[in-house]
């Protein structure tokens, strides 16, 4: 059998004007403290139930009422009309089937996926400066200059409230804003090819399994940050230079080169009426009979590694330095639990870079990974028949052991630089083998 698909899948938009998280935007929503004694003094009572805001009633937004001068020495963040247009994906795959003896299917299938203005977590902000990559010392220092502060009895709160203020404040698209950012800006693109592979077998003859096989690649600009970070757990937003996002394109963080799962429901023939033992006793059967025994078996390549950078130079308004590469960082050879002190084979080639440029490293690196998951979590049943009581009446054994064989998986390295302990693993990402009993009465 041969299979295909096409299809668009549009994104909400993640917030309206107002919002559609706990909170709104900007103008839009205001939050009045609730204060229940007197001046706060503790001690008076104050803003009961009955009249909660009692002389001056909650906040109100202001909505457009200042103008110009909303939130003028504040940051600001809001959707823009004319910025957020709809994210989209399109999703595509052509399969082959087979039906084979024994109950078994057989399943090859190529996957491709395209995200288009997909939220690019880390680039909302639109208050930095112009390209000043490859500008010299002598330039940056003088943007770094305190400068006497044009806003200076204008706007009375807040860092631009003082007598001077830095002299690159003052060249930004919105110098009279600490931040002027938008909502998630939809500018992100992604593209995902895969080849999963699938044998299944329906429970007969006591036998039922499911083996998946799933060769891939992901590409995007921004991972495992923003709206997505649950994807990878402990991602980083990476943004060098806010001009130029595409030096972002790199691996997903959360790509996995190879997935393999395993798992299976196995019941024993061996007691009354099975393979082995067909015409046992009925008394020997309750011991030797009705045993089943069921696993589920991962195997998974790690996530590719990120470097960062300790105490760097940033450019003013731009994001984090990366570390330059003066060659292909490489892991060291052994095992993982050899590696812990040490998971690069060539530490010294990750260095910081000149102040105020950009690194050279790629946000995620091509060629080195974590440790990848090896885990099997495994079970055993057996079942007593109580029939001689009620119709039906069963007491089932359960033992279950996941992680069973105790195999450390390692999380991985600190890709640090400069922070004393580049290359080291502290901990696993899985628990320690871990066993559990139960009884249970169907009846």
């Amino acid at each position: 059998m041969i299979r295909g698909g096409y299809g668009i899948f549009y994104d909400p938009p993640r917030n309206g004007v107002a919002g559609t998280v706990a909170s709104g935007f900007q103008g839009f929503s205001q939050t009045t403290p609730w204060i229940t004694t007197y001046q706060n003094d503790g001690v008076t009572p104050w803003a009961r139930l009955h009249d909660p805001f009692p002389g001056t009633g909650p906040n109100q937004p202001i909505f457009d009422s200042q103008k110009l001068l909303s939130f003028v020495g504040d940051s600001v963040q809001a959707p823009f009309r004319s910025i957020h247009a709809t994210p989209y994906e399109q999703s595509w795959n052509l399969g082959l089937q087979r039906q084979m003896p024994g109950n078994i299917v057989l399943e090859a299938a190529y996957v491709g996926m395209k995200g288009t203005r997909l939220y690019y977590g880390g680039a909302e902000s639109f208050n930095h400066l112009s390209e000043i990559a490859g500008a010299s010392q002598s330039q940056i220092t003088a943007l770094n200059q305190q400068v006497a502060n044009p806003f200076n009895g204008i706007i009375q709160s807040g860092a631009l409230s003082g007598p001077v203020v830095p002299a690159y404040q003052l060249q930004l698209p919105y110098p009279q804003f600490t931040g002027f950012a938008v909502d998630s800006l939809p500018v992100a693109n992604s593209i995902y090819h895969s080849l999963q592979l699938r044998a299944e077998k329906r429970l007969s003859k006591g036998i039922q399994f499911l083996v998946t096989y799933t060769l891939s690649k992901s590409i995007d600009d921004s991972s495992g940050q923003g709206l997505t970070a649950w994807l990878a757990p402990g991602g980083f937003s990476s943004l060098q230079d806010p001009n130029n996002r595409t030096l972002e394109r790199s691996l997903s963080q959360f790509d996995a080169t190879h997935v393999l799962n395993i798992s299976y429901v196995w019941e024993l023939p061996i007691g009354r009426g099975r393979l082995l033992g067909r015409n046992v006793n009925p008394w020997v059967n309750q011991i030797l009979g009705g045993w089943k025994t069921n696993a589920i078996w991962q195997f998974a390549s790690g996530q590719p590694l990120g470097l960062s950078l300790s105490n760097g130079q940033a450019l003013p308004t731009y994001g984090s330095q990366r570390p330059d590469l003066l060659g292909t960082l490489k892991k060291g050879s052994g095992s993982n639990s050899n590696l812990v002190n040490q998971y690069f084979a060539n530490p010294e080639v990750a260095v910081a870079p000149p102040p105020f440029t950009l690194g050279t490293a790629p946000r995620m690196l091509p060629n080195l990974r974590a440790p990848g998951v090896n885990i099997a979590n495994l079970s055993l049943f057996k079942e007593f028949s109580l029939g001689t009581f009620r119709e039906g009446m069963r007491l089932e054994l359960r033992a279950e052991a996941f992680n069973a064989l105790n195999h450390p998986n390692f999380c991985g390295p600190d890709t640090s630089v400069n922070d004393g302990s580049f290359g080291q693993i502290f901990g696993t990402c899985s628990a320690p083998r871990e066993v559990q009993m139960a009884l249970k009465l169907y009846f």
